[in-house]
């Protein structure tokens, strides 16, 4: 009799670790999937914080030229993006919305962008001023933003041939907000 109840304590044993061990794999797996399902979510979120960038058209920017100098009815910080070409006479501009920009609305004073007259040897100027060889200023179309991608991987690759036809494609899907010559004739009109 002690044996048959030897055994039967043996079989429950071994059968209570095969359910523990289940239960213990159960757990591992569920939290595995868990964790896979935070980190999915979590880089679905930090894919539209950081890359939902939407154009905004020129209008919508709220970017005038005035008294030589580039300026915005809204708040354009994180917002302004500048493209030089490989030459450094053109600089294409443009605006983008993004949720991590903050609010567009800006109060008081409209916002210095580029002061055009403050020239720097800069080739990528972090303040207002403008790179000394920029002679003209476009404000990049949707449709050239598209190809300025196509710019950038020419002009690393040195076809600049190439390269400059793509740029003359960009001008005239833009729109010419300043020219140095402009300014010329601005100025030389003014003095008459």
């Amino acid at each position: 009799m002690w044996n048959t109840e030897s055994n039967a304590n043996t079989g429950s044993a071994a059968a209570l670790k095969k359910i523990r061990k289940k239960l213990i794999i159960r757990r591992v797996l569920t939290a595995a999937v868990a964790g896979i399902l935070t980190l999915i979510a979590a880089a679905a979120g930090y894919n539209h914080w950081y890359f939902n960038e939407k154009y905004m058209t020129l209008e919508n920017s709220g970017m005038y030229v005035k008294n030589n100098s580039l300026y915005s009815s809204n708040n354009l910080i994180n917002r302004m993006k500048v493209q030089y070409t490989e030459d450094g006479k053109t600089e294409f501009v443009y605006a983008i919305d993004a949720p991590y920009a903050g609010t567009l609305e800006l109060k008081g004073d409209d916002m210095l962008l580029q002061d055009f007259s403050k020239k720097t040897e800069e080739v990528s100027p972090e303040d207002d001023s403008i790179p000394e060889t920029v002679i003209e200023v476009y404000y990049m179309s949707a449709e050239a933003r598209k190809k300025s991608l196509e710019l950038t991987e020419l002009e690393a690759k040195g076809e600049l041939e190439a390269a400059e036809k793509i740029v003359d494609e960009m001008k005239q899907e833009s729109k010419l907000i300043w020219s140095e010559q402009e300014d010329r004739n601005t100025a030389s009109s003014m003095l008459k």
